[in-house]
């Protein structure tokens, strides 16, 4: 992964991303990753994504396996919704009034 640094599978990931990449481009235009090993939060996870008209916008704080998840959902809507992640429960919410 390109200026990202790995600690580990339990790591956890904040990241912001502006990425056509998001909607099926070809390239990501921009975007910025933060690892750490706290893994005291490894039970909860959330995430916000905004589709644009270059790809979209992810914030994203969990395991580097949620980025996976949400990345995959967001590449098959676009609409801006928020996804959260407690233990193996996980929620879709796309409803504009609930995000806003």
């Amino acid at each position: 992964m390109r200026g990202a640094l790995w600690l580990g599978a339990g790591a956890l990931l904040a990241m912001v991303v502006a990425s056509p990449a998001l909607a099926g481009g070809k390239a990501d235009s921009s975007w910025n990753e933060i690892w750490t090993s706290d893994s005291s939060y490894r039970d909860f996870a959330y995430a916000l994504f905004e589709p644009t008209e270059e790809g979209g916008s992810l914030m994203l704080t969990g395991l580097a396996a949620d980025r996976s998840e949400v990345l995959k959902l967001a590449r098959h809507t676009t609409e801006t919704f928020v996804w959260v992640r407690s233990g193996k429960e996980r929620w879709l919410i796309r409803d504009a009034a609930a995000v806003a």
